[in-house]
């Protein structure tokens, strides 16, 4: 007998999932904690989280659970105890994974809507935390699912396959966990995420109206608003990261509150209508775990910048490579024909074939970035420095995004400023100007009080 229609496409679909979903998070991952993706370090923090959760989930759920029974199954992951485990961290890693995407939501939530705990919650630290804590939280939910299994046989006092005990079907104390665990996954995530969307569209469409009318009153014409394209940008994102989990996760959400109220516990055959149905709203759940990428390529210009680097980046490293050996072979390695001809002219005079100093910096710093040497040869030596310094990463300020950091950096070394402006401004940056607190924090002074006599101490500058 052949395999039913359902079956034929989960033979399919689960391969190719797999095979798209782990190197898709990975990159997601790589590229994400790089930090040059114009986001600011609590989103990004919540993103890559995002990405571990969705990779940990691939490799759990589709891999272990799904491909290993079509394709492999008895196989040693099939010894009951290790079947258990890998159960039981599938339900912790979906648990995860989903409430992830709830704390990126409301983090967001709060960013938006509410201005006086947005600066001690939008943090790197807490995002972090609460990253720890959800994972903490997840496994310690999930971390029953692992007794609940039995094994199928035992043969040579090995026990194999998992079968869920009778006691789990008939227990009160085990309904109430399973009620638990629907509710807490995914029902309360699922609600959790539309209310906080709903509260923050309410929020922009007053903030946004608000903010028209002020410029259109203090303009008098429309002007582009720096703030709100940088809100549009973040509101893009987490409606579009929010918006997929919900589109997705609506089958499974409705199928299972259906199955527990009709209490199916069992079908008849693999053509079973609710069979088809659940397996359908479960692979539609396991490809939310594979969208977070493809939104961040979508809706993130930088993000598809970097992506593209990364591509490039093995194909650079050969043109680097062959271009740095072709290049500097004759400087440094003169030909034997060159060396005979040129001893003939040079016999009275001492030689060496050596590259000077100065040519060996040129040829480290052209080796380390990827130019091409046929128009760098076309430059001036004003424009080959700009580009050398174009090459250059901008030092993080704070909380401050990638963009704004620039801006600061190129106003402290304005030209206009005197040497003496542009240190004060530097150490005003990197809070570390001498002020008597700052110097008493160092053991420098004796005391944090002003000298002209104030009467509260200043708080260090680099608190």
């Amino acid at each position: 007998m052949g395999y039913s229609v359902i079956s034929q496409i989960m033979l399919i679909y689960y391969p190719v999932l797999a095979a798209i979903g782990v190197p898709v998070n990975l990159v997601a991952i790589v590229i994400l904690s790089r930090g040059k993706c114009g986001l600011s370090k609590c989103i990004s923090v919540y993103l890559v989280g995002m990405a571990a959760g969705d990779l940990l989930v691939v490799i759990t759920d589709p891999i272990f659970s799904k491909i290993n029974v079509l394709y492999l199954p008895w196989s040693f992951l099939d010894i009951t105890p290790l079947c258990s485990f890998i159960l039981s961290m599938t339900e912790a890693a979906t648990v995860v994974s989903v409430w992830f995407t709830v704390a990126f939501t409301f983090d967001r939530f709060v960013a938006i809507c509410c201005e006086k705990l947005k600066t001690k919650y939008c943090t790197e630290r807490t995002a972090a935390v609460v990253l720890g804590t959800v994972s903490v939280l997840g496994c310690s939910e999930s971390l029953p699912w692992y007794f609940i299994y039995e094994p199928r046989f035992i043969i040579d006092n090995v026990p194999w396959g998992c079968e869920i005990k009778p006691s789990f079907l008939t227990s009160p104390a085990w309904a109430a966990f399973e009620m638990l665990h629907l509710i807490l996954t995914p029902c309360v995530p699922f609600c959790l995420i539309l209310l906080l969307n709903v509260l923050t569209v309410r929020r922009i469409l007053v903030s946004s109206r608000v903010r028209r009318g002020l410029r259109g009153r203090s303009n008098g014409e429309n002007q582009s608003d720096p703030e709100m394209e940088n809100r549009k940008k973040s509101i893009i994102l987490l409606f579009s990261i929010s918006g997929s989990f919900i589109l997705l996760w609506l089958t499974q959400v409705v199928f299972s509150i259906y199955v527990r109220i009709v209490d199916i516990r069992s079908y008849y055959s693999f053509t079973d209508p609710g069979y088809i149905t659940e397996q359908t709203a479960k692979m539609l759940q396991l490809l939310s775990s594979c969208t977070n990428t493809c939104i961040y390529v979508l809706t993130q210009t930088k993000f598809r910048e970097e992506l593209k680097n990364a591509v490039k980046y093995p194909f650079n490293l050969i043109v680097k490579f062959t271009d740095a050996k072709y290049s500097f072979s004759a400087l440094a390695m003169p030909s034997a024909a060159m060396r005979s001809t040129l001893a003939e002219q040079m016999q009275d005079a001492p030689s060496s074939w050596t590259i000077p100093h100065h040519l060996s910096q040129v040829e480290k710093s052209l080796r380390r970035n990827p130019f091409d040497h046929k128009a760098l040869r076309q430059c001036s030596a004003r424009n080959v420095l700009g580009d050398l310094q174009g090459k250059e990463g901008v030092a993080p300020i704070g909380q401050f995004l990638d963009q704004t950091a620039d801006a600061i950096w190129q106003n402290v070394s304005s030209p206009e400023l005197t040497n003496r402006h542009r240190d004060v401004a530097w150490m005003v940056v990197r809070k570390a100007l001498p002020v008597q607190s700052f110097q008493h924090a160092r053991n420098i002074s004796t005391t944090a009080r002003c000298p002209r006599g104030c009467s509260i101490a200043r708080p260090s500058s680099t608190s």
